[in-house]
C-alpha cells in the first residue's frame, strides 16, 4: 500500500527535474525540488522562502499526517496545519540542478583524519 504525501504545483509543464528522494541518518525523508520548469527559474522560486520549489524538503514521517487530504501546494502556508511541524526546509539551493546525488555521509566526522 502506499499513500501520496505531497503534490507540488509546478508552474511549467516542462523539465520539472532534480525530483530526488532519500532517507537521512535519523529515518527523515529528504525530497529534493526543482525550481518548476523553465529555464533560469523565472519567478526565483528557489530563491523565494515561502516557496517549497527549489528546496531541499526534510519531512519528519513520524509526524506526518496521513489522514490530512492532500491538495496541490506550492508554498509551506499551503500545507495543512496537521503537516506544517513535520516539513521543514533544510535549505535554499541556488539553482534546480543541484541534486542529492547518492545519499548522505554517514561516516563519524570524529574518526576523520
Amino acid at each position: 500500500m502506499h499513500k501520496q504525501l505531497l503534490n507540488i504545483k509546478q508552474p511549467f509543464f516542462n523539465n520539472n527535474g532534480s525530483d530526488n528522494l532519500t532517507f537521512d541518518p535519523f529515518g527523515s525523508l529528504v525530497v529534493g525540488l526543482g525550481d518548476g520548469g523553465a529555464s533560469h527559474d523565472p519567478f526565483n522560486l528557489a530563491q523565494n522562502k515561502r516557496s517549497v520549489l527549489g528546496k531541499l524538503l526534510n519531512i519528519n514521517l513520524d509526524k506526518f499526517c496521513t489522514d490530512c487530504d492532500v491538495y496541490p501546494i506550492s508554498d509551506f502556508s499551503d500545507l495543512p496545519p496537521c503537516q506544517k511541524d513535520s516539513i521543514r526546509d533544510i535549505m535554499t539551493v541556488a539553482s534546480s540542478n543541484i541534486g542529492l546525488g547518492d545519499g548522505f555521509d554517514n561516516s563519524d566526522p570524529a574518526s576523520a583524519s
